[in-house]
């Protein structure tokens, strides 16, 4: 949703009422997750998707019905359905769209601002039952929704999740609702303001990272030279990592081939949650590396965090072929340490998940 603020704020301020539609369920093989946005406007324009192209045309048609009518639609396309053949639904799999009016009310205002604002929030919709349609919105660090909710069914349910990386159906009260989980975007800090930096802040961004970039050189780190950059700290490493407090969600990729600045880099890097560390030097520096921090007492288990030579082997030569290596290799990690938490049980908080 992130992505669509731009034009959903743009398109607000023109159209009283929108169509949102969101992929909330999926089987087999489907071409957008769950949770995955399209929006349309009353002249037919739309942003984002909910197929990857196979069935946008139909969404599209629905939600200019919805848009007319105010009333909520669920569509449903598999390899079953005809309609889904009609429209290009033919990779095998199944996927259930919810289609809603969305306009400008207290709880929208909400969820822009929090999405605006890099924050994590929950939003959950009834999408079947007596209560079809009725929303709520609860921030991490809430104990309740905001707007306040006056059903006590919705406002346990939102407890129940709050915080959690929870994107799913659950069922409440013979009901179903659809719980979304929108997190605070991933974080890159690039320690050292070096060339391949600003290929990386370019391919970053693309792929929606908040970017840092740590030098303790004033001359490096600068405007001029880093404009696209969200943040700039003239500062020591271990210092500004301090300041940061990486986290899980946080990628540290150090590229100051010195070692005055790797050491203590690399040591608070380890001493956090950051979720992927990567240094940029060969096998013998690597090596060399590994020595200095056993030596101050990092074990074996934690070094092994360290990816150096940083990034994936593809041959890369060029900034931006090593900045696209290094990126590949963290959304590679962040994957799949996301695929070991989602096989992990969860607990449901008295709601069961379907």
């Amino acid at each position: 949703m992130r992505e669509l603020l731009p034009v959903l704020s743009e398109w607000l301020q023109s159209t009283p009422r929108l169509a949102l539609a969101t992929v909330i369920s999926t089987w087999g093989s489907t071409p957008r997750p769950v949770g995955s946005h399209m929006i349309v406007n009353s002249d037919g324009r739309f942003a984002g998707s909910v197929s990857g192209g196979c069935v946008e045309g139909a969404v599209v048609e629905t939600g200019l019905d919805v848009i007319r009518s105010g009333v909520p639609r669920m569509l449903k396309y598999g390899m079953t359905d005809e309609l889904a053949w009609d429209v290009g639904l033919a990779c095998g799999g199944e996927i259930r769209v919810w289609v809603e009016p969305l306009e400008r009310d207290a709880l929208l205002d909400a969820l822009i601002n929090h999405l605006a604002a890099n924050e994590g929030v929950t939003l959950l919709t009834v999408v079947e039952g007596q209560r079809i349609g009725k929303r709520a919105l609860v921030h991490a660090n809430a104990d309740q929704p905001a707007p306040p909710v006056a059903d006590p069914g919705l406002r346990n349910l939102a407890a129940a999740v709050r915080g959690r990386a929870v994107t799913e159906l659950r069922e409440m009260d013979g009901g179903c609702v659809f719980v979304q989980f929108y997190p605070s975007p991933r974080r890159l800090i690039v320690i050292g303001a070096v060339h391949i930096t600003t290929p990386l802040i370019a391919l970053a961004h693309t792929l929606g990272y908040i970017v840092t970039v740590v030098d303790p050189r004033p001359a490096f780190a600068t405007r001029e030279r880093f404009p696209d950059a969200d943040a700039l700290l003239v500062a020591w490493p271990d210092d500004a990592l301090t300041k940061l407090q990486p986290d899980t969600s946080t990628a540290v990729v150090v590229l100051t081939h010195d070692a005055k600045f790797d050491k203590p880099a690399i040591s608070s890097a380890l001493r956090s949650d950051a979720g992927y560390i990567g240094a940029i030097g060969s096998r013998a520096t690597a090596a060399e590396r590994e020595q200095r921090l056993r030596a101050l007492g990092f074990s074996a288990e934690d070094v092994g965090r360290v990816h150096s030579p940083i990034g994936l082997d593809l041959g890369s030569v060029t900034p931006e072929e090593i900045a696209l290596s290094i990126l590949a290799q963290i959304v590679g990690k962040y994957r799949s340490s996301a695929a070991d938490c989602a096989a992990a049980p969860a607990r449901t908080g008295g709601a069961r998940s379907v």
